[in-house]
């Protein structure tokens, strides 16, 4: 994660390779950033049949999972959801995989926001 946006009289003078390498303007990237507690801790062997199906369902969607885990037994995670190979997520895309989220049955909440992945840290329950 970068450390700051470069401002807009920055940006204006960039050319595209600049623009490209730093993930600004038509190069931004925006993620799903997804907290959620689970209705009880889950251990090791719970953990990675969720996480599996997890990976799996984001993958229908063509979105990759990151940053997601904990000390365990785990009551709460958090992480990116990613357009593959790059890109932005919709807000409609951000809702249909809520939805999809929302149903397993191991989710007590769930929050989500998109953010830009290079230059936010959006901090969530």
């Amino acid at each position: 994660m970068l450390k700051t946006v470069p401002g807009a009289s920055r940006i204006s003078r960039m050319n595209r390779r600049q623009r490209k390498k730093l993930h600004v303007a038509e190069f931004k990237e925006v993620g799903l950033f997804i907290a959620l507690h689970f209705k009880q801790p889950l251990d090791e062997t719970a953990w990675d049949d969720w996480i599996v199906r997890w990976i799996e369902t984001a993958a229908e969607f063509g979105l990759e999972v990151g940053g997601f885990g904990g000390k365990l037994p785990l009551a709460m995670t958090q992480g990116w959801l990613f357009l593959h190979p790059h890109g932005s997520v919709t807000p409609e895309l951000a809702q249909q995989v809520q939805a999809k989220l929302i149903q397993d049955p191991a989710i007590q909440t769930l929050q989500a926001v998109l953010a830009d992945g290079w230059y936010e840290q959006p901090t969530l329950g």
